[in-house]
């Protein structure tokens, strides 16, 4: 995501130097092969650049737009799909290809109806609630405030075709894993200790707001405390996370996460001593993530699931959606008053992920790195670059500790030579 720079003259093995390159020549060859090797063909802007004496060659690689991924090889030793992953390119899925195709069009799949539910599988109270917000909504002339009910909740996709659409069973759902069960909150607190897999791992489940509440009550409950003081004197005890800024992460994951291609896939949050890492699935639509934050860039992948969370409260009373493209701003604003480091946002096309830090880089490296790979290695065989993506740690430092893992006998790795390395841990 994003697209980048390939630069042609540089010589990686001599300490990055330039060197003696047919500049002209190379330009022509990268224009051509950007038009024959790709489907559809990438924008390539081209730029001959003296260094160091030496003319190199300049390659800007222009992300592909959304509609037009995903940007396939049609030829040769790599002909297929490929993602981009930090340092690595790896071979797409087939769901994962899914994934990039359903960019194409604007998603409609919250709003298709779901067969096998009914009027029953959605809760009284909250439609009422529902429908009272929407009329107090909508503007003094519209006809939303004259509808009947039953014509409004079409009107506004809670029925489709008679039957509740996706969206309204997630929302305004009595208990959506009846005919959903793979749509829920899979949470784990670790320690940091790696003979221990986890100190609670629970599944959270329900309609999106209960299940946005239970989180955030999860995650105050087995965060830390700390005593602070404030600027008028008083000192006050203050939850590690700041809930406003957990409400917004976990609602923006379960609210803007793919419901195509990973329908039955959770959202992950992983609480650990002095991080939380929240992953869902799908990666970003219609943004990039330099983006992020910005007001009014308000894309939605599931319109109709937003639509209907914006007049839909939390158990606790709160909107579960405050004001759209204001979650990010809120999370920011929370992590800069307690002094925390930015979040960092990961986007790799198929999933997005947001880590985030409640102490410093320098803080956090007082913890051992090798500790907290045996621990995420626990249960699963995983890449450098997801070791890097959940530990907020480089990928050369997360290399480096696992080479002393793997000499030691703790971790063991497969792959070969210039191939994908998958590392798990040594149980017994």
């Amino acid at each position: 995501p994003g697209g980048g720079t390939i630069l042609l003259g540089i010589d990686e093995g001599s300490g990055f130097r330039s060197v003696e390159v047919d500049a002209p020549g190379l330009s022509r060859q990268v224009a051509d092969l950007g038009r024959q090797l790709f489907e559809p063909p990438p924008r390539l802007d081209i730029d001959i650049e003296r260094f160091e004496g030496h003319d190199i060659v300049v390659v800007s690689v222009s992300e592909v737009p959304s509609g037009s991924k995903p940007c396939r090889v049609h030829s040769g030793r790599q002909q297929g799909v490929w993602i981009r992953s930090f340092d690595g390119d790896y071979k797409a899925s087939a769901l994962e290809e899914q994934a990039l195709y359903s960019g194409r069009v604007a998603p409609k799949h919250d709003r298709e109806p779901v067969e096998g539910a009914s009027a029953v599988d959605l809760d009284d109270e909250q439609i009422e609630r529902y429908l009272r917000a929407r009329r107090l909504a909508a503007p003094r002339a519209s006809r939303l405030r004259t509808m009947t009910d039953d014509d409004l909740l079409h009107a506004s996709g809670v029925f489709i075709d008679g039957l509740p659409s996706l969206a309204a069973l997630l929302v305004l759902g009595t208990y959506p894993q009846r005919l959903f069960p793979g749509v829920h909150v899979r949470a784990q607190h670790l320690s940091g200790d790696p003979n221990l897999r986890a100190l609670d791992a629970p599944r959270i489940d329900g309609s999106i707001p209960e299940m946005i509440e239970a989180t955030v009550d999860w995650v105050t409950r087995r965060s830390g405390v700390a005593i602070r003081g404030r600027e008028d004197g008083r000192v006050v005890d203050e939850v590690e996370w700041p809930p406003d800024a957990v409400r917004e992460l976990i609602g923006n994951a379960l609210l803007h996460r793919d419901l195509s291609w990973s329908v039955n896939e959770p959202v992950v949050l992983t609480l650990r001593p002095g991080s939380l890492v929240v992953r869902n699935p799908g990666g970003l639509y219609g943004i990039t993530v330099p983006e992020l934050g910005r007001r009014g860039i308000t894309p939605a992948r599931n319109a109709t699931l937003v639509a209907l969370a914006t007049h839909v409260t939390l158990p606790g009373g709160e909107r579960t959606v405050e004001q759209l493209a204001s979650g990010i701003p809120t999370i920011l604003a929370a992590f800069d008053q307690r002094h925390y480091p930015l979040p960092l946002f990961v986007d790799d096309a198929v999933r997005f992920t947001v880590v985030c830090r409640s102490i410093t880089p320098s803080k956090a490296a007082q913890t051992s790195i090798k500790v907290l790979l045996l621990q995420e290695l626990g249960a699963d065989t995983l890449k450098v670059e997801q070791l890097s993506v959940r530990l907020g740690r480089s990928q050369s430092v997360v290399r480096r500790a696992l080479r002393e893992l793997v000499l030691s006998g703790q971790t063991v790795v497969t792959g070969k030579e210039g191939k994908e390395k998958l590392y798990r841990r040594v149980v017994g």
